[in-house]
């Protein structure tokens, strides 16, 4: 599932995975695209947005 996600890209990914109680994907969102070799992120602004999303439904 990820790798079909992840198909051809170039650069670096950061991405979440969203899974329910079961352990099943839910979503998966690519929360930023970096450079080549790297992907600088912080943590705290995607957790809420993804708890966010997870709260409405």
């Amino acid at each position: 599932m990820i790798q079909k996600h992840l198909k051809g890209v170039d650069r670096e990914h950061f991405v979440i995975l969203l899974l329910n109680i079961k352990l099943q994907v839910i979503r998966i969102n690519t929360a930023h695209i970096g450079l080549l070799n790297s992907s600088v992120v912080h943590p705290r602004f995607y957790y809420c947005k993804d708890l966010q999303i997870c709260l409405s439904g």
